[in-house]
């Protein structure tokens, strides 16, 4: 079985081989399935979702938050802010009149906005850079959203987003199952 390190390196150069048309295209089948899908659960009043890295080629989540902030506008979207300084992630509201901040490793972060308390998030986007049959993901390998999600309420649905299917890996303790990954071609749902 391939380590997490290997994925991790394999899933990036995955991302970078992608074609502009193609990498716009997946991006927007998975726009396509998430908006309605979010806007179907209508009880999510609070939603965080990170902010690409466009050197990584994440899924372009800046088209969902502009899809449901123009759809449901009282929807609060939230955002991360990374302290890497003392290895902690927060959740920020994403007002629409932001300013935005680029950290050291391209990360796009609110400036001065107020903090969310993770255990009043609905529902929680996460990235991955890959994934396996029972949900668990694999990050950049820094644990800022293991470490968060286990902060969120139990009922907080969590979801990642992925341009390519699952993988095998061994979860380790520390792993946080996902709810549902989204693919441009399919959602999956945790198995019971």
């Amino acid at each position: 079985m391939k380590t997490k390190a290997h994925i991790r390196k394999e899933a990036l150069a995955c991302r970078q081989a992608l074609h502009e048309k193609e990498f716009k295209d997946l991006n927007q089948k998975l726009m396509d399935q998430m908006v309605p899908w979010i806007l179907q659960h209508s009880a999510f009043s609070t939603l965080h979702i990170y902010l690409p890295m466009p050197r990584h080629r994440e899924p372009d989540t800046w088209s969902i938050i502009h899809a449901l902030a123009e759809a449901k506008p009282e929807l609060k979207i939230t955002v991360p802010v990374t302290d890497w300084e003392h290895q902690r992630m927060d959740s920020v509201w994403l007002k629409p009149d932001a300013k935005l901040q680029t950290d050291r490793f391209g990360i796009s972060q609110p400036v001065g906005a107020p903090i969310i308390p993770a255990d009043s998030l609905d529902l929680i986007i996460v990235p991955l850079l890959a994934f396996n049959q029972r949900l668990h993901r694999i990050g950049y390998g820094k644990g800022f959203y293991d470490r968060y999600l286990l902060q969120c309420k139990p009922s907080c649905q969590k979801i990642g987003l992925s341009f390519f299917d699952k993988v095998e890996f061994e979860e380790e303790p520390f792993d946080v199952a996902l709810d549902n990954v989204f693919l441009p071609q399919k959602i999956y749902d945790r198995p019971v």
